[in-house]
């Protein structure tokens, strides 16, 4: 959720320094790359029992492959248009 939210931080009002606008950007992938790794196990263990339910991990994983994605993506377009 932290990756996902930092997408929004450029949008803040502009009287916020440049520091808490544009640094969070640089957290999104390293964020996106633990939600992924911790998220994975936690889901594998909630499919192999019936009283829980593998949601909130699901929505993690889902978070952080965005999380990662996003940044890769704009990059390749970045890269290819130029």
């Amino acid at each position: 959720v932290l990756a996902a939210a930092a997408f929004g931080c450029p949008f803040l009002p502009e009287a916020l320094p440049p520091l808490v606008r544009y640094f969070p950007l640089y957290l999104v992938l390293p964020l996106g790359i633990c939600a992924v790794v911790w998220g994975l196990p936690d889901l594998w263990r909630a499919w192999g029992t019936e009283d829980s339910s593998p949601v909130r991990a699901r929505t993690g994983v889902l978070l952080g492959a965005l999380a990662v994605l996003a940044p890769l993506v704009w990059l390749f377009f970045y890269f290819g248009a130029g």
